[in-house]
């Protein structure tokens, strides 16, 4: 999905497609730092501002918008993956695959 980085700073403005969320986001940052004043807006016409970027990157880093009131929905960018449930030591020996006995093993 591209993103479209606006910035504008007095009589200029620049503007450049990023297909990562995580980069467009840091090019923005970087030119916010110099001074300019950026949006950024997704394919869908969506725009976000620098103020709502960290939201956004917080919530990716915690892999859980909930916190920070960021539905999953309207994380910006691929959804982030949630880790794997634990299973107990019982579960795992219990599923897993059943090894022949040993005199049943060819020599």
């Amino acid at each position: 999905m591209p993103y479209t980085i606006t910035a504008i700073r007095q009589d200029e403005k620049m503007r450049c497609v990023r297909d990562s969320v995580l980069v467009a986001f840091a090019k923005a940052r970087i030119w916010e730092s110099e001074g300019w004043d950026v949006v950024i807006t997704d394919e869908d016409g969506r725009t976000f501002g620098t103020a709502q970027l960290d939201a956004h990157v917080a919530a990716y880093r915690s892999l859980d918008g909930t916190e920070l009131g960021i539905d999953d929905d309207d994380l910006i960018g691929p959804k982030p993956m949630k880790p794997p449930a634990q299973r107990s030591r019982a579960e795992r020996t219990t599923t897993a695959r059943a090894r022949p006995a040993p005199e049943a093993m060819p020599a």
